[in-house]
């Protein structure tokens, strides 16, 4: 397929018993260096400069939708790294909704789709020969990494809770389970606070906190700065929809990751931008050429688990030097 003629979370649960044989395979994605007026703007849309950018092509399998083929182009400045990801996808799928019934407000099963990307931070034991399937799986019920110091940098790009504000959410894993919305899990975000989404939930009346303004149906996103307070005086009728969560700008180590997709004539296409230095260790810091490991999970419209994944293979990103000046 042409580059222009084909345009467009729970993160790595992996049971243990989907471990193969087969070995590892490496690929390799390199980075272009380019200079800091020709780097890509981050709207899903492509700019001239990823032409100059090689393409590496690895397949994702055990998702909702087979084996997914994907496409990632790499190119960075002095400061900044930039992805763009383009995979196949059916649907552009937007459905986490609380909907109204007879029994009162109900979560539908729809969820959205999701990229998400693990960057080994230091040295994870079995990354490199393993990937994913080396660390990303439930010991004891709890997904953590393997041994106490081991950290990943979690990437969550999500089509219907970060999208519209402009980024991917950033959480860590590392050994040592905490409590996160109950469930206790390695997995964490950078803080505690800062996110881009909330729960649109009022648990004392048992129905969304929020709705959209007067005279205007709600969507699948809600804005925080758009929301109206549900009040007793509102009339709901079956059917009726509204977001599960309301989004707002992301704040703190939790906006580093500026991102943007857009779903075209059954394509993704998602863009994402970070330096290449913040200084928390809970981010991997892309210092020198490289390699830089990393694996990628996708998820279409899954429910719970259901995710597209690489298994035992990973990805290696190597940052390409600058040319040097002519003389």
């Amino acid at each position: 397929m042409k580059f222009w003629s084909g345009l467009v979370g729970a993160f790595i649960v992996m049971a243990a018993g989907l471990v193969t044989l087969a070995p590892a395979a490496e690929t390799e994605v390199v980075s272009e260096s380019v200079g800091p007026g020709e780097a890509p703007v981050i709207d899903g849309r492509l700019d001239a400069v990823w032409k100059r950018a090689p393409a590496s092509s690895f397949t994702l399998s055990e998702g909702s939708q087979g084996s997914v083929e994907v496409t990632l182009r790499s190119v960075h400045t002095e400061t900044h790294l930039y992805l763009l990801f383009q995979w196949p996808d059916k649907t552009e799928s937007l459905n986490r909704f609380y909907e109204f019934t007879a029994g009162g407000w109900k979560p539908t099963r729809g969820r959205e789709d999701r990229l998400n990307i693990a960057w080994e931070i230091g040295s994870v034991k079995d990354f490199a020969a393993k990937g994913c399937s080396g660390f990303c799986h439930k010991t004891e019920g709890v997904m953590r990494t393997n041994a106490p110091g081991e950290r990943v940098d979690l990437w969550y790009w999500m089509a219907q809770r970060t999208n519209a504000v402009g980024v991917a959410d950033d959480w860590m894993m590392g050994h040592e389970p905490v409590l996160v919305d109950g469930e206790k899990t390695g997995r964490r975000p950078d803080a505690p606070t800062g996110g881009p989404f909330e729960s649109n939930w009022n648990e004392a009346a048992k129905r969304p906190q929020f709705t959209g303004k007067a005279a205007r149906k709600p969507g699948p996103v809600l804005l925080k700065r758009e929301a109206t307070v549900v009040s007793e005086s509102m009339r709901f009728k079956p059917g009726d929809r509204l977001p599960r969560e309301v989004l707002g700008p992301a704040s703190g180590p939790r906006a580093g990751i500026e991102a943007k997709g857009v779903w075209e004539r059954g394509w993704w296409t998602v863009e994402l931008k970070r330096t290449l230095v913040t200084g928390d260790d809970h981010d991997v810091q892309l210092t020198g050429a490289g390699p830089f490991n990393f694996a990628v999970s996708i998820h279409d419209d899954a429910h719970k688990d259901e995710h597209a994944q690489m298994g035992r293979d990973v990805l290696q990103l190597r940052l390409k030097p600058a040319a040097p000046e002519p003389r």
